[in-house]
């Protein structure tokens, strides 16, 4: 507070010539003013001379400038004097003393100078102020905040650069606010309010039911009248179609719809309101966009108010569609088409009406909805409009009659539906199809502002909201309709209309068509297919029979007279040969060789005691001398024989001949080298070691003897040589035992092994060949049997049943009920179902056919493979190929041959000599093995059973005809039992057709929608001055001091002047 103070007195008594003089002053009199300490005493007694004095600082042109409070002021200077001769000790006065005191002192002498000659100059220039001086006092002034904190000349540049941003953000933040409250005034912006008012009763609305089919196919039909409308409704080309030969083209479209459409009785079954049937007025017969419908509550002078809600209060119909009925025409779908609205108003079922779907309980609670619109600037509503053909004006009946005329200047007439109809003519259906739907395209191009610019909505008008669900209809409610009259004399009617839908609709006949002629058309390939099958399969079963009968005849011979006498020759050519040497030399040469040495020990110790008996050594030497050479010649026998088995089997040359064939023609050709020499590496080893462990026996032999003898003669035994000796005798025994036995395992026995495991591949391949040659057969025979029971009664009936339909479609009398009782028929699904198994059963047999056809195919060329690449044949069929090649060469050398012949065959020379040449000898004797080339003959075999198997290939034959007789018929019988099932007045009829509607009040009161303007004058003045008050703290009167402080110095300085 005190510095303040003298901040105050600073800038009072501070008399200044220039700004920098000021700030000068100012800052050293702050210096003193800190320096001081005020009393409460002091700061009163200097209160009153501060707060009534201001001064200013003109930055224009650096003067001091005086403002005037409105009343002379009182010398500051004989205040402070007063003051100080009050109280001398006041610290404050002591200033005085000092130089700065005394420039003050001066200061006001002068200013004190100056105000006196002011004053003699009669104040003619004390209120005349500059507009600087008039702002700066109205800023300090004024009650707007922040003007005078800008203004204020003192020190702090900082405080006031704040206050004035603040007053321009203040300003700026005010402007925005200002200019957005203004733009939305300007929207016109509009509030709704919504009001519930409750009532006794209300208005129940008019309620227009359509079907959604526009004609009956009956009348159509009968009338012929349905090319005409399927030509007209269906034809998308509206340029290109011709209407001529369809009937009466120049009919009024109304005359038409009048005459087609669904009629009331047939429509509504039954009507009741309120719970009380209707009468026949209630329900009116109106022409709406979507057809002839019929209205209750419609331009009545008693209109129905509802008393209650719920359905028991409201309207209650039961609704026949009838949808057997339907036909091409201008809707689609299936069902109802229901539109609500008041009961002056016409109908716009198209695209304001509600669907309800046929075979459910359709239930429609409606609440009824008052808007009440602005006129503008907030809205758009106007009820100036009125209607030329309606007294009630509503949107669509205004866009109704801008349409109509826009038609009518297209066309010269108008839709049937469109008001107007009493002064203009209605289209005809072929003005309808030229020009009517064409223009109404048009129009579908176009903006409805742009056709009807002049349609607002009204200012008051009632929409009735309906909120739908949906049950099913309950088995109750269809068994009370089949019971009702309802239903009664529906058969017929229903019958006729069928019959009738059959004929003239094009795509139901051209399905009958398709399917009864692809059926017959599968029927008669399938009958022919049979009989091919049939045939393929004895061409088939004739040349396999040939076939196999001359297979079996070369396997036959291949194995007894090729492998049988190769097996022969190995078994008594070479190993007898060999078991023989075995059975005599082999056997013995290590026989018991333990005894060798055992015994000479046992002689030698025996006789060891026994020195001069020389007879008595003898007799005992001389038995074992005879035993160990006769082993020494055993083991050069035996040495001898297996040189010559080594010999035989290098060579094939046999160890013993047996006789096999007549003159041993064809012994030798029986003996394959390649047999025999295939283990010659381990034969060769085996032999050599044989040679070894032979010499190694026969010189421990040698050995033993003449230990034994030296014992004999001269008494001696050189023990050490006779274990050396006993030691390698028994090595080489045991390798020969090992040898001899690999000898006979490995090579002696090898051709055996190898031949019998040829003969027996070659019989299990000859087995197998049978094998899949009986499974053939049975296949064929299954087939046969399959085909046998295809042919049978139940094709014939089939055939009758194709017959039948296919009169159905030749002959425009025949009726089309009979033909589906006999497709749908017990009996004929039975034929059907039994053929089809049939054939499955047929496919099945193919397939094993097929799978036993190729089986039997490797089984005949693994057979031929056999006998072809069988090497140890090879010699014997080149010698049977050389005899049968002299023997075609010259009948003179047939006798010669057959003799050979005949012994190979084991049969009379006279069973193969009935001809000549005896072409069934190749094949017997296989006596083009030689000459036949593998590969050739395996091409040879596949082309041969391609070409057999083809015929007999069952599943090409039948295709997927038989899937497709079962397929056709199927469609055939599913439409056929439509037919019968559409034919039958059942719970699907009732679904198909019927339909109960309730359309009631939800609630006694409706909801009134009122429009309002969201911001008035009133608001706006009042979002204005809370904006001028927040952001810069005035008000209006503020605006006002505003322009009365301009225009009071305006006009004081205008009258100074």
């Amino acid at each position: 507070m005190p510095i303040a103070v003298s901040a105050l007195i600073a800038r009072q008594y501070n008399p200044i010539s220039t700004v920098e003089d000021a700030v000068e002053k100012r800052y050293q009199f702050w210096r003193y003013g800190v320096r001081m300490a005020l009393s409460w005493r002091q700061l009163v007694i200097l209160a009153p001379p501060v707060l009534s004095l201001s001064w200013t600082i003109s930055v224009r042109d650096g003067t001091h400038l005086k403002k005037d409070a409105g009343a002379p002021m009182p010398s500051p200077k004989r205040e402070v004097s007063e003051i100080q001769m009050k109280d001398p000790e006041n610290p404050l006065l002591g200033f005085q003393n000092s130089q700065y005191g005394m420039e003050i002192g001066e200061n006001e002498k002068k200013k004190e100078k100056d105000e006196q000659e002011d004053e003699e100059k009669g104040g003619k220039n004390r209120d005349l102020r500059s507009w600087p001086e008039a702002m700066y006092d109205l800023c300090q002034n004024t009650t707007m905040h922040g003007l005078k904190q800008t203004t204020e000349p003192q020190p702090f540049f900082i405080r006031r650069l704040f206050w004035l941003t603040l007053v321009i953000v203040g300003g700026v933040i005010f402007a925005y606010q200002l200019t957005d409250s203004i733009i939305y005034y300007y929207d016109w912006p509009v509030t709704v309010n919504v009001k519930i008012n409750y009532n006794d009763t209300i208005r129940f609305p008019a309620v227009t039911v359509c079907n959604q089919n526009a004609f009956r196919l009956s009348q159509a039909y009968k009338h012929k009248d349905y090319r005409l409308f399927e030509e007209v409704f269906t034809s998308s080309d509206n340029e290109n179609i011709s209407l001529d030969g369809l009937g009466d083209s120049d009919r009024s479209l109304l005359d038409l719809y009048l005459l087609n459409a669904h009629t009331q009785h047939d429509l509504i079954i039954s009507c009741s309101w309120n719970g009380h049937e209707c009468h026949d007025q209630d329900l009116i017969q109106t022409v709406t966009d979507f057809g002839i419908c019929y209205t209750f509550n419609w331009n009545q002078r008693n209109t129905r108010n509802a008393r209650e809600t719920g359905v028991e209060g409201g309207l209650t119909l039961l609704l026949n569609i009838e949808q057997y009925e339907y036909m091409p025409g201008p809707n689609g779908g299936a069902g109802l088409k229901l539109s609500l609205h008041g009961q002056h108003e016409q109908a716009y079922v198209r695209d304001h009406g509600l669907a309800i779907p046929p075979g459910t309980h359709g239930f429609v609670a409606l609440k009824t909805v008052k808007i009440d619109n602005l006129p503008s600037p907030h809205g758009k509503c106007d009820d100036s409009i009125r209607l030329k053909y309606s007294d009630t004006y509503t949107v669509t009946g205004c866009q109704a009659e801008c349409k109509m005329a826009y038609v009518k200047d297209k066309c010269n007439c108008i839709d049937m539906y469109m008001p107007g109809t009493n002064d203009t003519e209605v289209c005809s259906i072929r003005q309808y199809k030229e020009c009517l739907l064409p223009a109404l395209e048009e129009m579908h191009h176009i903006r409805v502002d742009d056709i009807c610019p002049h349609c607002p909505v009204p200012c008051e008008s009632i929409l009735y909201e309906p909120t739908v669900s949906y049950s099913a209809l309950s088995n109750y409610n269809m068994m009370k309709i089949l019971e009702s009259n309802a239903t009664q004399g529906l058969s017929s009617h229903l019958s006729e209309s069928l019959e009738a839908s059959q004929r003239v609709n094009l795509a139901s006949v051209r399905i009958d068509n398709a399917i009864i002629n692809n059926l017959a058309d599968t029927v008669d390939y399938l009958s022919n297919s049979i009989s091919e099958i049939r045939s393929s399969l004895d061409q088939t079963s004739q040349l396999m029979n040939f076939m196999f009968s001359e297979i079996i005849m070369r396997t036959e011979f291949h194995s007894e007279k090729g492998l049988g006498e190769v097996k022969y020759a190995v078994d008594h050519d070479f190993i007898r040969g060999f078991d023989i040497r075995k059975e005599r030399y082999f056997y013995y040469v290590a026989n018991n060789f333990y005894e060798i040495g055992d015994g000479l020990r046992r002689m030698i110790i025996s006789l060891n005691n026994t020195f001069d008996d020389l007879d008595l050594k003898m007799a005992a030497w001389l038995p074992l001398d005879n035993q160990l050479a006769g082993r020494s010649m055993i083991i050069g026998l035996a040495n001898q024989s297996v040189e010559e088995t080594d010999y035989a089997y290098r060579t094939a040359t046999p160890l013993l001949t047996y006789k096999a064939t007549l003159d041993r023609r064809y012994d030798m050709s029986f003996i394959p080298l390649e047999l025999y020499t295939k283990k010659m590496h381990v034969q060769t080893s085996y032999v050599r070691k044989l040679v070894r462990d032979f010499n190694g026996m026969d010189n421990a032999i040698k050995i033993f003897r003449k230990i034994g003898r030296d014992f004999v003669k001269n008494g001696t035994f050189d023990e050490e040589l006779f274990n050396k000796t006993e030691q390698s005798y028994s090595k080489h025994c045991r390798g020969y035992n090992y040898q001899i036995f690999l000898l006979e395992e490995r090579v002696i026995n090898y051709p055996r092994i190898v031949i019998e495991e040829r003969i027996e591949k070659f019989q299990a391949a000859n087995t197998t060949l049978q094998d899949r040659f009986r499974q053939w057969r049975v296949a064929v025979s299954n087939i046969n049997d399959v085909l046998e029971s295809i042919s049978g009664q139940n094709w014939l009936h089939l055939e009758m049943v194709v017959n039948q339909a296919k009169i159905y479609l030749n002959d425009i009398d025949t009726l089309k009920g009979p033909l589906a009782e006999a497709v749908v028929s017990h009996q004929t699904m039975s034929s059907v179902h039994q053929i089809d198994a049939l054939f499955k059963d047929l496919r099945s047999r193919g397939l094993d056919l097929l799978d036993a056809w190729t089986e039997i195919e490797w089984a005949y060329k693994n057979m031929w493979t056999n006998m072809l690449t069988e090497t140890s044949t090879k010699g014997f069929y080149e010698k049977v190929r050389a005899d049968f090649v002299d023997y075609l060469s010259s009948k003179e050398l047939e006798a010669k041959y057959i003799r050979f012949f005949a012994n190979l065959l084991g049969t009379d020379r006279k069973e193969i000599s009935t001809t000549y040449p005896n072409e069934q000898l190749v094949y017997r004797l296989n006596a083009d093995f030689a000459d036949t080339n593998w590969t050739t003959k395996m091409e040879d075999i596949t082309m041969e059973f391609e070409s057999i198997s083809g015929r007999a290939d069952v599943s090409s034959r039948i295709g997927d005809k038989d899937i497709l007789l079962n397929q056709q018929f199927m469609e055939l019988h599913q439409r056929m039992e439509d037919f019968v099932s559409e034919s039958k007045i059942n719970s699907k009829f009732v679904t198909d057709n019927f339909m109960r509607l309730d359309v009631f009040m939800r609630e006694l009161s409706y909801e009134q929608i009122t429009q309002q303007p969201a911001y008035d004058v009133i608001k706006l003045l009042g979002d204005i001055g809370g904006s001028l008050g927040l952001f810069l703290g005035a008000s209006v009167l503020t605006i006002f001091e505003l322009i009365d402080a301009f225009l009071h110095h305006a006009l004081r300085l205008a009258c100074r002047r």
